[in-house]
């Protein structure tokens, strides 16, 4: 019976130090800031209201940055009366179709399509200001296509945190 107690003792103390070294590790994920290492902080926390989770990061970016690209896309049509920003338009289709590819790369847990279709977003965005700079007009989006593009900055640095 001497052994009992002392089994007991070391069968809690053993479970108590399982519990909470449990809570610690949940309680760091949980206050793990993911735009620490983000190029536009900022712009970060906005997007991802505090999520811990790089995958929901990286969906709830896309997505955000879809209905960004979908209302930009509004306003060129809008201003497309100039000739060279009416080209912007079939751009700002490609970027939403290469999100879209993005968001499915992330399913299928493929990251090296996630970060090639990311990569061509980019070239979307910065394609439609060299167009209109070719033309010596100013864009009325440049500002917004370089917030889409600190946009994706921020999503590559969540990508690479995905554990494929």
């Amino acid at each position: 019976m001497a052994s009992s107690p002392s089994f007991s003792l070391v069968f809690l103390a053993t479970a108590a130090l399982l519990l909470t070294g449990h809570a610690t590790a949940r309680n760091l994920e949980e206050s793990y800031d993911l735009c620490q290492n983000a190029d536009f902080k900022v712009l970060c926390r906005n997007t991802i209201q505090g999520t811990s989770d790089p995958n929901a990061a990286v969906e709830m970016s896309i997505n955000n940055l879809i209905t960004k690209t979908e209302n930009v896309k509004k306003v060129d049509v809008r201003v497309s009366k100039q000739p060279k920003m009416s080209a912007c338009s079939s751009n700002y289709d490609s970027a939403i179709n290469n999100l879209k590819k993005a968001l499915e790369s992330v399913k299928q847990k493929d990251q090296q399509a996630l970060m090639t279709a990311l990569s061509h977003v980019v070239e979307d965005y910065s394609t439609c200001d060299d167009m209109v700079a070719d033309g010596q007009l100013k864009s009325p989006l440049g500002s917004s296509n370089q917030d889409m593009i600190q946009m994706v900055s921020n999503i590559l640095a969540f990508a690479t945190m995905i554990k494929f």
